[in-house]
């Protein structure tokens, strides 16, 4: 597979997507409804036809895994996992925080990944074995190694897990909060892993949900690729094969990383 192909058409395809996107800003509906919190617009769906109508086109023997359409099966060891709109509740506000997330798998290995925002028209990259980028820069994470000069990004626990582990994770959060620098609540997960892999945060640490590899896949590549780490609260590394476990997620620069392990009691 000639993964400079595959980089070019996710880039065309999330540039096409970013523009509809930008463009509907004031036709936007909620048609569904996944749970109390979880919505999907007309254009998480039009977003989502953009992208798989692209890599049908190149590819239609490939395997098509998306947010909101589900498993679109094919012939072929390849499969592309996609969130058209990342940051849904974001869009319909209209506050610039949401991205899209492309990514390309060979036999459940991330082999490419991709996080679009298009209203910063900040394109981050990856291709394993390559380094990642940030609109064709080069990026790496940081070399911050003290906890109490970290930034870091967390997601905050929400009423979809149950009391104890929101009480459970609301502790953790406060003990971080208290021990690092400053923290920071964007709520965006592939943001949050492309933002450590730019070194603009040390950390990445999901609080708030078990998070589905749609979300993540792009995001952990990139964050691989520019140097980072990646493991489970309990400190049990991920590995890019991992894709049909949802997750709580710590992505760090490698070198704050069992300090914030060593805050979480588990």
């Amino acid at each position: 597979m000639n993964l400079q192909i595959v980089q070019n058409l996710a880039i065309n395809s999330a540039k096409k997507s970013g523009k509809m996107l930008l463009d509907n800003l004031e036709n936007i509906k909620i048609v569904k409804f996944k749970d109390r919190q979880d919505i999907a617009t007309n254009f998480d769906y039009e977003s989502e036809r953009i992208i798989v109508n692209a890599i049908r086109k190149k590819f239609p023997g490939h395997n098509i895994n998306t947010e909101e359409s589900g498993i679109i099966k094919g012939k072929s060891d390849y499969t592309w996992v996609i969130d058209p709109l990342d940051g849904t509740k974001y869009y319909i506000r209209k506050v610039p925080l949401f991205c899209i997330s492309i990514a390309l798998q060979y036999k459940n290995e991330t082999i490419f990944g991709l996080v679009y925002n298009p209203s910063t028209k900040e394109m981050f990259c990856a291709k394993k074995g390559d380094g990642a980028y940030l609109n064709d820069k080069k990026i790496k994470v940081s070399n911050q190694k003290n906890l109490e000069d970290a930034f870091i990004y967390v997601e905050l626990p929400n009423p979809n897990i149950s009391r104890n582990e929101f009480n459970k994770y609301s502790k953790f959060f406060t003990n971080l909060n208290w021990r690092s620098y400053r923290i920071r609540v964007f709520g965006s997960g592939p943001l949050g892993l492309c933002y450590v892999a730019l070194g603009a945060f040390e950390a990445y640490v999901n609080l708030g949900n078990p998070t589905g590899m749609y979300d993540l896949a792009a995001g952990l590549i990139i964050l691989k690729e520019a140097g980072g780490k990646i493991a489970d609260l309990k400190g049990n590394l991920i590995k890019l094969k991992d894709h049909k476990k949802s997750l709580f997620i710590l992505a760090s620069n490698g070198k704050i990383h069992n300090k914030i392990l060593k805050l979480l009691k588990f």
